[in-house]
């Protein structure tokens, strides 16, 4: 679920802000000029260039907490998760009492896909703003990817009652039902809403998924059909289309679609195992694993990947390297709870090796 979409906008204003916090007489003359430098590269959409004016900006005043944010913040938008979490880490260091640090490193922790430490850190955002609808939200989103529905329902539940109207509390009610394949109770959900909201996306990107559950492969092609106009940039539609397409086993036309979402999210995980799994459909087992080893690397915490991994190995004339991903999967699927994952590991283990 897309909880912030981080713009060169909201940049600048986030910089902005971030200034704003700093008293002018407690900068000196340096540090200034690199605040004012990365505020001017921001607004000239050269983000790259910004980080390296706040890594400069931070180590002239390390004991400063909105640089570290505003870095961590950067970083984010770049897709640079862990030195991202690093950065709101000694932001909370400094000012431990700041919620909105505790939901940047929450963030960055839940894209990095450490669900635990995300957890950890947006209890603690809830912990100093317990009513806050945005906490909630992203805390109901780690309990969504950790596949725990009672929290999830119970969080849904709390935000309902503090905003009846949220139409994000309802999407995740929905992206519960479909994650936990009760796909006629998430159509019978969803599709009255998506009626009263035909300008939601998510919407339509959720009833497809449960239409395609179903078995309704054509309603589901139907529902998201109108959305290849008008919004060919969303790289959660051409993600989507794409599994679709890969239930129809038109390997081909999916392994397109999922590369024109990474043109629009290159530093999508989602999308990228999404690749690796279509090349090794397609019997491109090299480039299967050349793909899935780099997600591996960029996120070590992706236990499907390591599965995919281990899978792709099993079916080339050196099958061994696939023991070693297959274990680190089972430990992962372990670790996050998931039954069906460890189960599908241990079978192709015992199968294989």
């Amino acid at each position: 679920m897309k909880r912030r979409r981080l713009t060169p906008y909201f940049l600048s204003l986030a910089l902005c802000l971030g200034l704003g916090h700093n008293p002018l007489n407690a900068q000196t003359p340096e540090l200034a000029a690199l605040l004012r430098q990365a505020k001017q590269s921001v607004a000239a959409r050269d983000v790259p260039g910004a980080i390296a004016l706040y890594r400069q900006a931070a180590s002239l005043a390390q004991d400063n907490p909105q640089i570290w944010e505003s870095l961590g913040y950067l970083l984010v938008y770049q897709g640079q998760y862990a030195e991202a979490a690093g950065a709101y880490e000694r932001a909370l260091a400094l000012d431990p009492q700041n919620p909105d640090f505790y939901d940047g490193l929450g963030f960055s922790y839940s894209h990095l896909g450490e669900l635990d430490r995300a957890l950890t850190a947006y209890s603690g955002a809830l912990s100093l703003e317990p009513q806050n609808p945005k906490y909630l939200q992203a805390l109901g989103v780690v309990f969504l990817r950790l596949g725990d529905y009672d929290r999830l329902t119970a969080t849904v539940a709390q935000l309902l009652a503090l905003e009846p109207g949220n139409v994000d509390a309802r999407i995740l009610k929905g992206s519960g039902l479909v994650q936990s394949g009760r796909w006629r109770e998430a159509i019978a959900f969803l599709q009255p809403l998506q009626r009263t909201r035909p300008a939601n996306l998510e919407l339509a990107l959720l009833l497809a998924k449960a239409q395609a559950g179903q078995g309704e492969l054509e309603t589901a092609k139907t529902t998201l059909t109108p959305w290849l106009k008008s919004a060919p940039d969303d790289f959660a539609l051409w993600l989507t289309w794409g599994e679709l397409l890969e239930k129809e086993k038109k390997f081909t036309e999916a392994l397109e679609s999922y590369q024109t979402a990474r043109r629009w999210a290159p530093q999508s995980p989602e999308v990228q195992l999404a690749i690796g799994r279509v090349y090794l459909d397609l019997g491109q087992t090299r480039e299967s694993i050349r793909t899935l080893r780099e997600l591996t690397e960029r996120f070590p915490q992706q236990a499907e990947a390591f599965y995919l991994l281990g899978l792709a190995y099993s079916r080339t004339s050196q099958p061994e390297p696939g023991r070693r991903y297959l274990q680190q999967a089972r430990e992962l699927f372990q670790k996050q709870n998931n039954g069906a994952g460890v189960e599908k590991t241990r079978e192709l283990l015992q199968k294989v090796y």
